[in-house]
Protein backbone atom coordinates (compact mmCIF):
# COMPACT_ATOMS: atom_id res chain seq x y z
CA UNK A 1 0.00 0.00 0.00
CA UNK A 2 3.14 2.41 0.93
CA UNK A 3 6.43 3.18 1.72
CA UNK A 4 6.26 3.33 4.94
CA UNK A 5 8.01 6.10 6.33
CA UNK A 6 8.37 5.81 9.68
CA UNK A 7 11.12 7.19 11.67
CA UNK A 8 12.38 4.29 14.44
CA UNK A 9 12.80 5.27 18.02
CA UNK A 10 13.42 1.94 18.96
CA UNK A 11 13.69 -1.06 17.36
CA UNK A 12 13.19 -3.90 20.14
CA UNK A 13 14.44 -7.51 19.73
CA UNK A 14 10.85 -9.72 19.93
CA UNK A 15 12.78 -11.80 22.75
CA UNK A 16 13.21 -8.98 24.97
CA UNK A 17 9.52 -7.33 24.68
CA UNK A 18 8.14 -10.48 25.58
CA UNK A 19 6.83 -11.11 28.90
CA UNK A 20 5.12 -14.06 30.59
CA UNK A 21 1.61 -14.15 29.51
CA UNK A 22 -0.95 -15.54 31.88
CA UNK A 23 -2.69 -19.04 30.74
CA UNK A 24 -5.96 -17.87 31.88
CA UNK A 25 -7.00 -14.47 30.65
CA UNK A 26 -9.86 -12.23 30.84
CA UNK A 27 -12.39 -14.64 28.91
CA UNK A 28 -10.84 -17.94 29.81
CA UNK A 29 -13.29 -20.76 30.62
CA UNK A 30 -12.14 -22.86 33.38
CA UNK A 31 -9.37 -22.63 35.39
CA UNK A 32 -6.41 -24.39 33.59
CA UNK A 33 -5.83 -25.24 30.26
CA UNK A 34 -6.26 -29.09 29.10
CA UNK A 35 -7.21 -31.26 26.24
CA UNK A 36 -10.75 -30.57 26.73
CA UNK A 37 -10.74 -26.96 27.31
CA UNK A 38 -10.32 -24.19 25.21
CA UNK A 39 -8.96 -20.77 26.63
CA UNK A 40 -9.87 -17.23 25.39
CA UNK A 41 -8.04 -13.65 25.55
CA UNK A 42 -10.21 -10.77 24.44
CA UNK A 43 -9.68 -6.85 24.73
CA UNK A 44 -11.25 -3.58 22.98
CA UNK A 45 -9.92 -0.27 22.90
CA UNK A 46 -11.66 2.69 24.94
CA UNK A 47 -11.97 5.10 21.91
CA UNK A 48 -12.13 3.43 18.71
CA UNK A 49 -10.25 4.55 15.19
CA UNK A 50 -11.79 5.79 12.54
CA UNK A 51 -11.24 4.82 8.69
CA UNK A 52 -10.43 6.79 6.12
CA UNK A 53 -8.74 6.65 2.08
CA UNK A 54 -5.05 5.43 1.53
CA UNK A 55 -4.78 8.05 -0.98
CA UNK A 56 -2.33 5.98 -3.48
CA UNK A 57 0.41 8.42 -4.73
CA UNK A 58 -0.51 6.88 -8.50
CA UNK A 59 -3.93 8.70 -8.75
CA UNK A 60 -2.55 11.36 -7.13
CA UNK A 61 -6.26 12.37 -5.42
CA UNK A 62 -3.98 14.00 -2.42
CA UNK A 63 -3.29 16.68 -4.50
CA UNK A 64 -6.60 17.62 -3.96
CA UNK A 65 -6.73 18.82 -0.22
CA UNK A 66 -3.13 20.10 -1.03
CA UNK A 67 -4.03 22.59 -3.15
CA UNK A 68 -6.77 24.05 -0.47
CA UNK A 69 -4.54 24.00 1.83
CA UNK A 70 -2.45 26.26 -0.39
CA UNK A 71 -4.60 28.62 -1.19
CA UNK A 72 -5.43 29.64 2.35
CA UNK A 73 -1.97 29.34 3.75
CA UNK A 74 -0.23 30.34 0.57
CA UNK A 75 2.51 27.51 0.39
CA UNK A 76 3.49 25.14 -2.29
CA UNK A 77 2.00 21.77 -0.56
CA UNK A 78 0.67 20.18 -3.92
CA UNK A 79 3.34 21.29 -6.15
CA UNK A 80 5.83 19.56 -3.57
CA UNK A 81 3.31 16.33 -3.72
CA UNK A 82 3.62 16.25 -7.12
CA UNK A 83 7.28 16.08 -7.70
CA UNK A 84 7.98 13.73 -4.94
CA UNK A 85 4.93 11.43 -5.20
CA UNK A 86 4.41 10.63 -8.78
CA UNK A 87 1.40 8.90 -10.55
CA UNK A 88 4.09 6.85 -11.91
CA UNK A 89 4.91 5.51 -8.38
CA UNK A 90 4.12 1.53 -7.60
CA UNK A 91 0.77 0.80 -7.18
CA UNK A 92 0.66 -0.09 -3.21
CA UNK A 93 3.05 3.65 -2.16
CA UNK A 94 0.57 5.90 -0.53
CA UNK A 95 -0.94 7.10 2.48
CA UNK A 96 -2.30 4.33 4.85
CA UNK A 97 0.30 4.85 7.35
CA UNK A 98 -0.30 8.58 7.40
CA UNK A 99 -4.06 7.48 7.90
CA UNK A 100 -3.22 4.88 10.33
CA UNK A 101 -1.78 6.97 12.70
CA UNK A 102 -4.12 10.27 12.40
CA UNK A 103 -7.13 7.38 12.76
CA UNK A 104 -5.44 6.87 16.02
CA UNK A 105 -4.24 9.65 17.65
CA UNK A 106 -6.94 12.24 16.16
CA UNK A 107 -10.63 12.54 15.88
CA UNK A 108 -12.58 11.58 13.17
CA UNK A 109 -13.63 14.50 11.12
CA UNK A 110 -17.51 14.10 10.67
CA UNK A 111 -18.57 17.19 8.61
CA UNK A 112 -17.43 19.91 5.74
CA UNK A 113 -15.94 23.19 7.22
CA UNK A 114 -15.25 26.45 5.85
CA UNK A 115 -11.44 27.99 6.50
CA UNK A 116 -9.77 30.88 5.39
CA UNK A 117 -11.01 33.94 3.99
CA UNK A 118 -11.42 37.33 4.63
CA UNK A 119 -10.02 40.42 3.05
CA UNK A 120 -12.17 40.26 0.12
CA UNK A 121 -11.41 36.24 -0.56
CA UNK A 122 -13.87 33.59 -0.53
CA UNK A 123 -13.60 30.93 2.42
CA UNK A 124 -12.25 27.25 1.06
CA UNK A 125 -14.99 24.76 1.87
CA UNK A 126 -13.03 21.38 3.21
CA UNK A 127 -15.24 17.99 2.83
CA UNK A 128 -14.25 15.23 5.19
CA UNK A 129 -12.27 13.97 2.66
CA UNK A 130 -9.70 17.02 2.53
CA UNK A 131 -9.32 17.11 6.12
CA UNK A 132 -8.41 13.07 6.39
CA UNK A 133 -6.05 13.72 3.77
CA UNK A 134 -4.67 16.85 5.33
CA UNK A 135 -4.65 14.47 8.47
CA UNK A 136 -2.95 11.55 6.47
CA UNK A 137 -0.06 13.97 4.98
CA UNK A 138 0.23 15.76 8.53
CA UNK A 139 1.18 12.18 10.10
CA UNK A 140 3.54 10.65 7.54
CA UNK A 141 6.41 10.79 9.08
CA UNK A 142 5.37 10.27 12.48
CA UNK A 143 7.93 8.79 15.26
CA UNK A 144 6.62 6.18 16.68
CA UNK A 145 7.81 2.59 18.63
CA UNK A 146 8.59 0.33 15.82
CA UNK A 147 8.19 -4.01 16.69
CA UNK A 148 9.33 -6.30 14.73
CA UNK A 149 11.33 -5.80 11.18
CA UNK A 150 10.06 -4.93 8.22
CA UNK A 151 10.44 -7.44 5.25
CA UNK A 152 12.02 -6.57 2.23
CA UNK A 153 13.31 -2.90 3.50
CA UNK A 154 17.32 -3.95 2.85
CA UNK A 155 17.93 -3.06 7.01
CA UNK A 156 18.07 -6.43 9.37
CA UNK A 157 17.10 -10.25 8.41
CA UNK A 158 14.04 -10.62 6.16
CA UNK A 159 12.98 -13.90 8.56
CA UNK A 160 9.29 -13.95 6.93
CA UNK A 161 8.09 -15.59 9.97
CA UNK A 162 8.75 -12.05 12.00
CA UNK A 163 6.86 -10.97 13.69
CA UNK A 164 6.44 -13.82 15.95
CA UNK A 165 2.91 -14.48 17.24
CA UNK A 166 3.32 -14.70 20.74
CA UNK A 167 5.34 -11.32 20.55
CA UNK A 168 2.35 -9.91 18.74
CA UNK A 169 0.59 -11.02 21.37
CA UNK A 170 2.08 -9.73 24.02
CA UNK A 171 2.12 -6.43 21.99
CA UNK A 172 -1.73 -6.79 21.91
CA UNK A 173 -1.87 -7.20 25.59
CA UNK A 174 0.00 -4.13 26.29
CA UNK A 175 -1.72 -1.64 23.87
CA UNK A 176 -5.28 -3.03 23.28
CA UNK A 177 -5.94 -4.74 26.44
CA UNK A 178 -4.02 -2.99 29.18
CA UNK A 179 -3.98 0.89 27.98
CA UNK A 180 -6.75 0.26 26.01
CA UNK A 181 -4.97 2.41 22.43
CA UNK A 182 -5.10 0.60 18.61
CA UNK A 183 -1.71 -1.19 17.94
CA UNK A 184 -1.05 -0.62 14.07
CA UNK A 185 0.19 -3.30 12.22
CA UNK A 186 1.43 -4.43 8.27
CA UNK A 187 -0.35 -7.01 8.12
CA UNK A 188 1.14 -7.89 4.59
CA UNK A 189 4.62 -10.10 5.66
CA UNK A 190 6.22 -9.93 2.38
CA UNK A 191 7.94 -6.52 0.86
CA UNK A 192 4.40 -4.46 0.22
CA UNK A 193 3.02 -2.37 3.55
CA UNK A 194 -0.33 -2.31 4.45
CA UNK A 195 -0.86 -0.63 7.40
CA UNK A 196 -4.51 -1.03 9.61
CA UNK A 197 -5.23 -0.04 13.32
CA UNK A 198 -6.37 -2.84 15.74
CA UNK A 199 -8.72 -2.48 17.67
CA UNK A 200 -9.56 -5.06 19.39
CA UNK A 201 -8.36 -9.35 19.36
CA UNK A 202 -9.28 -12.20 20.52
CA UNK A 203 -7.19 -15.15 20.83
CA UNK A 204 -8.47 -18.88 21.56
CA UNK A 205 -6.45 -21.64 22.13
CA UNK A 206 -6.38 -25.19 22.92
CA UNK A 207 -4.29 -28.52 23.45
CA UNK A 208 -2.25 -28.90 20.70
CA UNK A 209 -1.02 -32.09 19.10
CA UNK A 210 2.65 -32.81 21.25
CA UNK A 211 3.22 -32.15 25.18
CA UNK A 212 3.01 -28.49 26.53
CA UNK A 213 1.75 -27.13 22.86
CA UNK A 214 -1.24 -25.30 22.16
CA UNK A 215 -2.98 -24.42 19.39
CA UNK A 216 -3.99 -21.04 18.51
CA UNK A 217 -6.78 -18.56 16.43
CA UNK A 218 -5.92 -15.31 16.45
CA UNK A 219 -8.51 -12.69 15.54
CA UNK A 220 -8.00 -8.78 14.38
CA UNK A 221 -10.25 -6.28 13.85
CA UNK A 222 -8.88 -3.32 12.14
CA UNK A 223 -10.41 -0.12 11.16
CA UNK A 224 -10.25 -0.39 7.23
CA UNK A 225 -9.36 2.13 4.38
CA UNK A 226 -11.27 0.43 1.19
CA UNK A 227 -13.62 3.20 1.96
CA UNK A 228 -14.70 6.66 -0.31
CA UNK A 229 -12.99 9.98 0.51
CA UNK A 230 -15.90 11.34 2.46
CA UNK A 231 -16.32 8.20 4.41
CA UNK A 232 -18.02 8.99 8.24
CA UNK A 233 -17.49 6.11 10.60
CA UNK A 234 -15.81 2.65 11.30
CA UNK A 235 -15.48 -0.06 8.55
CA UNK A 236 -14.32 -3.21 9.91
CA UNK A 237 -11.95 -5.53 8.92
CA UNK A 238 -11.39 -8.44 10.04
CA UNK A 239 -9.26 -11.28 9.96
CA UNK A 240 -8.54 -14.37 11.46
CA UNK A 241 -4.68 -16.10 11.95
CA UNK A 242 -3.43 -19.51 13.54
CA UNK A 243 -0.34 -20.44 15.33
CA UNK A 244 0.83 -22.95 17.77
CA UNK A 245 3.24 -22.02 21.08
CA UNK A 246 4.07 -24.03 24.30
CA UNK A 247 3.15 -23.49 27.81
CA UNK A 248 5.03 -24.69 30.46
CA UNK A 249 3.88 -24.31 34.28
CA UNK A 250 1.33 -21.85 33.13
CA UNK A 251 2.59 -19.46 31.53
CA UNK A 252 3.74 -19.26 27.62
CA UNK A 253 7.23 -20.03 26.56
CA UNK A 254 8.86 -17.40 25.29
CA UNK A 255 10.19 -17.42 21.58
CA UNK A 256 8.00 -20.38 21.38
CA UNK A 257 5.25 -19.20 18.74
CA UNK A 258 5.16 -20.20 15.32
CA UNK A 259 2.57 -19.12 12.22
CA UNK A 260 0.81 -21.87 11.41
CA UNK A 261 -1.15 -23.29 7.74
CA UNK A 262 -1.89 -20.08 5.56
CA UNK A 263 -0.82 -17.51 8.44
CA UNK A 264 2.74 -18.82 7.66
CA UNK A 265 3.11 -16.54 4.68
CA UNK A 266 0.04 -14.39 5.57
CA UNK A 267 0.30 -12.41 8.65
CA UNK A 268 1.10 -9.48 10.31
CA UNK A 269 4.69 -8.31 9.64
CA UNK A 270 5.63 -5.29 12.31
CA UNK A 271 3.69 -3.17 14.64
CA UNK A 272 4.12 0.23 15.78
CA UNK A 273 2.64 3.16 17.90
CA UNK A 274 2.97 6.88 16.98
CA UNK A 275 3.95 9.21 19.92
CA UNK A 276 4.88 12.28 17.93
CA UNK A 277 3.39 13.90 14.80
CA UNK A 278 5.81 14.69 11.73
CA UNK A 279 4.13 15.78 8.64
CA UNK A 280 6.37 14.37 5.49
CA UNK A 281 5.32 17.74 3.44
CA UNK A 282 8.08 20.36 4.44
CA UNK A 283 5.58 22.76 2.96
CA UNK A 284 2.64 21.73 5.55
CA UNK A 285 2.21 22.65 9.36
CA UNK A 286 0.05 20.09 11.50
CA UNK A 287 -0.67 23.17 13.42
CA UNK A 288 -2.38 24.69 10.41
CA UNK A 289 -4.30 21.53 9.61
CA UNK A 290 -5.49 21.76 13.29
CA UNK A 291 -6.89 25.41 12.48
CA UNK A 292 -8.48 24.17 8.91
CA UNK A 293 -10.37 21.38 11.25
CA UNK A 294 -11.25 24.00 14.08
CA UNK A 295 -9.15 22.58 16.60
CA UNK A 296 -6.34 25.36 16.63
CA UNK A 297 -3.13 24.83 19.55
CA UNK A 298 -4.55 21.33 20.14
CA UNK A 299 -2.22 18.35 20.04
CA UNK A 300 -2.55 14.83 19.20
CA UNK A 301 -2.83 12.99 22.37
CA UNK A 302 -0.31 9.42 21.93
CA UNK A 303 0.16 6.90 24.95
CA UNK A 304 3.81 6.32 25.20
CA UNK A 305 4.60 2.56 26.25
Amino acid sequence: MNGIRIARRSMLPMMTCLATIPAVVCCGVGTAPDAEMAVVEEARVSTDPWSGYWWPHFQGLITGPLAKYDVIFTSKAADWERSQHPMTTASWHGYCHGWAASAVLDPEPKAARRAGGGQGISPVTFAVGDQKGLLAVSHADDIANIYGDRFGDGFGGDDRADIAPDALWQLLRQYVKEQRVPLIVDAESGPQVWNFPVYAYRIRHVAGSQPDERAATLTLWMADDVVPLDYVGLRVKKHDYTFTFRMRDGAVVAGSGRWTGSSELDHPDFAWYPYLVAPGNPHVSYAQVLEVLGRPGETAQPVVA
